[in-house]
């Protein structure tokens, strides 16, 4: 077998027709892989992203017909999400862990009531999830009403709400 020099491989590469974007009919990038042209696959994310964030339940759908379909690779990602959340729990060293005594100042630094409305405080949140990085210590976690609490899930409460805490410490 004739191996070809790297001359040769840039001159046959160079006689190749450039890909064109499936959208626009540009020339794309050399090498990408991609059918679109790069301000075309930044606008098709931007509308991939706006039609998740505006039909929420249609994302759910597609996303649990996916694991229907592929219950193997939707088992290996759970147990992949398991695996990174408790190693970065090991990891993570709380500043000062809750205690009965601290979470009892930080209800009363609260009043008693929901961080995020003005209910009475049921449940302890954490203000960033440990999801996304928070740390189980007083700092991150918060009182919460039991509606607050679940509608919130897992999310930064900035996305939540699209508002900051009502009550600061």
């Amino acid at each position: 077998m004739k191996v070809q020099s790297d001359w040769h491989q840039r001159v046959r590469a160079a006689k190749r027709p450039p890909r064109l974007c499936a959208d626009c009919g540009n020339a794309t990038e050399r090498g990408s892989n991609s059918k679109r042209c790069a301000p075309c696959a930044l606008a098709a994310d931007a509308a991939r992203e706006r039609s998740r964030v505006r039909d929420p339940a249609k994302t759910r759908g597609y996303c649990k017909a996916w694991y229907r379909r592929d219950p193997h690779k939707s088992a290996v990602i759970s147990a992949n999400k398991t695996i990174r959340r408790k190693t970065r729990l090991k990891n993570a060293a709380p500043v000062e862990p809750v205690t009965p005594e601290n979470w009892a100042e930080r209800l009363a630094l609260f009043g008693g009531f929901c961080a995020y409305c003005d209910q009475p405080a049921t449940d302890r949140d954490h203000v960033i999830p440990l999801d996304l990085g928070g740390t189980d210590d007083i700092l991150n976690v918060v009182p919460a009403c039991g509606t607050c609490n679940s509608s919130k899930g897992a999310k930064n409460p900035l996305v939540w709400a699209g508002v900051p805490l009502c009550h600061e410490p």
